[in-house]
């Protein structure tokens, strides 16, 4: 594709841009003529276009130096600002791309006009030095890009009118989003449009989707949603931004469904926290990322201990937690899985499709096409199609190489097929591991695992459920001797909730 050229200014200084149209791979290319300052910003990393006036706009982009090349330049360029370039007559198609709209502000962040109430959710869980990765993001990219559109924090005291500012909620226990959405359930004026932005993980969305009342009351016809990931491994944000950067898709995307799927559990089963075991509400529990079992589950509930995330970094955890679940062997996890394949179809019982052992290593059921950025489980995933695609496996031929000792054989096969799904997913072209390519609409699990039994040291904090343990979108549930999970998918997701994306 030939580059757009245009000559400009950048801060002041004669530059050379070169912009190619959006798309996954594109970058713009600043060269400063005078000097040998060069800078490639990724599409991906761009934000928005401000106007000034008379051909000057403020290009706004993430300043995250680890993703920009020649960024070692940055603080030569004059009178720079982190994240932020005074650019004058930039290529047309960047204008197209990236205007935000000051004159037509979208209703979601239509403050001052009276149609949106925006609130900022910044989770404070995690983090070094006293602050979490989203506090961290909020003060040096969020509240600025914030500021440049005309909106500010509302504690701030940076402006006298009340109608250009914007709330910011904290997070200080697990209990904190249910709390903030109570106003929700409680509120009977008309009020304007409440815009959520999340500052966090994929839990803290399934928090949200799980506390908000459903139906939405008389009084909240609609909710917006956005999302800029700061946990593990944001696997929502991983599969949906994978051309424009979170806060380019506040400023310029556009309403969208979020497909979810709704799950229900058998009597007695258990929602854990970190203060202990809830009973599932009546109405069940919705996701919109992954609901798993077997090694999965275990791994994430397993890295999810306080131990796990005091003493172990980032995804490391995980890695941590996977390895403790393959030694010195893999469990082999009993129950039956069956599949909908038609809205009111029959079920169809999987257990036919696996290898050797009646049981499974790896089941799970996903919208999302990533559970990290480079862990690509379902690969036929697109952005918000609502699909529902199964994963899973249970006996796997033995790599080449592995000695035949069942043991070691089993641990290398999961390991080989889980590196395979780094290897741009290419797991599901494996003998053994099953993927539903069509989409299905329902799931059932039916667990057959008796009480764990473990002497020796941590056997209190492993659990007699270990076996028994499902993921759904990060929060664990437990399920009793028999019991079971069944989900179905719905691609239009809650009805009023929608999330802001730049397509």
């Amino acid at each position: 594709m030939t580059p757009h050229c245009t000559n400009g200014f950048v801060n002041g200084c004669p530059v050379r841009f070169e912009y190619n149209s959006p798309a996954s791979a594109s970058t713009l290319n600043v060269d400063f003529k005078e000097g040998t300052i060069s800078l490639s910003i990724p599409n991906s990393e761009l934000i928005a276009l401000l106007e000034q006036g008379n051909g000057k706009y403020v290009l706004l982009f993430s300043g995250d130096e680890k993703k920009l090349s020649g960024s070692n330049v940055l603080n030569d360029i004059p009178n720079y600002v982190p994240g932020q370039l005074q650019v004058v007559t930039p290529p047309q198609e960047l204008v197209d791309s990236l205007l935000f709209p000051r004159e037509k502000c979208p209703e979601w962040l239509d403050i001052t006009g009276g149609r949106s109430e925006l609130t900022v959710i910044v989770s404070t869980g995690g983090g070094v030095n006293g602050k979490s990765k989203a506090e961290v993001l909020y003060e040096t990219l969020v509240r600025p890009v914030l500021k440049e559109i005309g909106l500010f924090e509302g504690s701030a005291g940076e402006v006298e009118s009340s109608s250009a500012k914007y709330s910011v909620f904290y997070t200080t226990s697990q209990y904190s989003i249910e709390e903030f959405l109570k106003k929700f359930h409680t509120s009977h004026s008309q009020r304007p449009t409440p815009t959520l932005l999340l500052l966090s993980g994929d839990t803290s969305l399934f928090e949200v989707l799980n506390y908000l009342p459903n139906p939405l009351p008389p009084s909240l016809p609609k909710l917006y949603l956005s999302i800029l990931p700061t946990g593990t491994g944001n696997a929502l944000c991983s599969s949906i931004y994978l051309e424009y950067h979170p806060l380019s898709s506040l400023l310029l995307g556009s309403p969208q469904n979020l497909p979810l799927f709704h799950a229900q559990f058998s009597p007695d089963s258990l929602l854990l926290s970190q203060s202990g075991k809830h009973p599932i509400p009546g109405r069940g529990l919705y996701g919109a990322v992954v609901l798993s079992w077997a090694f999965h589950a275990s791994l994430v509930a397993d890295s999810d201990a306080p131990s796990y995330r005091a003493k172990y970094p980032g995804t490391q955890r995980f890695q941590v937690a996977a390895r403790e679940n393959l030694t010195p062997r893999p469990h082999l996890y009993n129950g039956r899985i069956s599949v909908q394949r038609q809205p009111n179809g029959p079920w169809e019982d999987l257990q036919k499709e696996l290898l050797g052992d009646r049981g499974y290593w790896y089941f799970l059921a996903t919208l999302v096409s990533r559970l990290e950025a480079t862990f690509l489980i379902n690969p036929l995933g697109e952005p918000l199609d609502g699909k529902l695609r199964v994963v899973h496996f249970s006996k796997l031929p033995t790599p080449a190489g592995a000695d035949m000792e069942a043991n070691t054989a089993d641990t290398k096969s999961i390991i080989q097929a889980m590196e395979a799904a780094y290897d741009q997913g290419k797991h599901v072209e494996l003998p053994g591991v099953v993927y539903e390519r069509d989409g299905v609409e329902g799931v059932r699990v039916q667990v057959d695992e008796e009480d764990y039994v473990f002497e020796g040291e941590g056997a209190a904090e492993r659990g007699r459920e270990r076996w028994r343990r499902i993921c759904i979108d990060g929060a664990i549930v437990e399920l009793q001797r028999g019991g079971w999970v069944e989900i179905r998918r719905i691609p239009q997701g809650l009805e009023g909730v929608k999330l802001v994306w730049r397509s």
